[in-house]
């Protein structure tokens, strides 16, 4: 991953991920028929934390969902990505 210009970081940020309903999930009540997954991250001063906001989100053990999650974490943890130097560590 590039390196953010000199003096630009990272604070925060949202990802939000969407899927289809799941066989056990509302089926449509109150309107809705999917899924919504929100991960944001911010620097609260002392590094880095992650909130996790869902009504419901079903995954498969086996779908490479958290594969795909770790993966994306492990992209986080390089500090070039938040702009900092190597020394400093964001947590996850």
């Amino acid at each position: 991953m590039k390196k953010l210009p000199e003096g630009i970081k990272i604070h925060s940020a949202c990802i939000q991920f969407i899927q289809d309903e799941d066989c056990c999930g509302r089926n449509g009540e109150d309107g809705q028929d999917g899924q919504e997954l929100f991960v944001h991250f911010e620097d609260g001063g002392g590094g880095f934390y992650f909130v996790l906001n869902t009504e419901r989100w079903a995954v498969d053990a086996d779908d490479g969902f958290f594969k795909w999650i770790n993966e994306f974490c492990e992209n986080l943890n390089d500090n070039s990505f938040w702009g900092k130097d190597q020394k400093e560590k964001p947590n996850g």
